[in-house]
């Protein structure tokens, strides 16, 4: 039992912590579908996505080895109550009137004393990580709040709109040539455009 709770909570918060980049992944993924399409990106969130789910199968695998390790161990000790109970009705049996049926009802309770045990275990590593999530949780509620001691700015006055100014405008644009450095060439050379009023454009 020792053993198995520290391992089952490290390993479950190692589950939890390489489950969040995998969805986070598969959700921006299937938001931006279309642009990963259009720039022939595929392959390469594909493999980002193989190995967010490799890191997450290891933890799992893991885990689930753990439990099966919990389960092995419950089955050899409620196999030895059983054996102990089998031969202690036999032998109360033989020396003294034991009927039939509380040797099988002996019996009986003596088999499920594993289930009961692996279930006991397992409900105290889950408790005792949830406990955990409850401290992280209470010790964010108790974080201080930060001292501020300037003082506030005050609200950006209400721009005044002219009278004269136009309801409606449009963009024109002459000769435009933009670069990314002084050093570099330009990537626009001499744009020209005309953006009515209400116009709809995309770059």
């Amino acid at each position: 039992q020792k053993y198995f709770r520290v391992a089952s909570r490290d390993l479950q918060q190692l589950d939890d912590t390489t489950q969040l980049p995998l969805l986070s992944h598969f959700a921006e993924t299937v938001e931006g579908l279309t642009t990963i399409r259009a720039f022939r990106y595929e392959a390469r969130f594909q493999q980002k996505l193989l190995e967010y789910t490799d890191s997450n199968n290891i933890a799992s695998l893991f885990l689930t080895a753990a439990n099966r390790w919990l389960e092995v161990r419950m089955e050899y000790i409620g196999a030895c109550v059983v054996l102990i109970a089998a031969v202690t009705s036999i032998s109360n049996s033989l020396h003294r009137e034991l009927s039939a049926g509380l040797v099988g009802l002996g019996l009986t309770y003596a088999l499920m004393v594993s289930n009961y045990l692996n279930w006991m275990v397992r409900n105290l590593a889950d408790m005792e990580l949830q406990l955990g999530a409850v401290k992280r949780i209470h010790g964010l509620l108790k974080t201080e709040a930060e001292s501020y001691e300037g003082l506030l700015a005050r609200p950006p006055a209400p721009s005044l709109i002219p009278k004269n100014w136009p309801d409606q405008g449009k963009i024109q644009i002459q000769n435009l040539s933009v670069r990314y450095d002084s050093s570099l060439k330009p990537v626009l050379k001499h744009v020209n455009a005309l953006i009515s009023p209400g116009q709809k454009i995309g770059i």
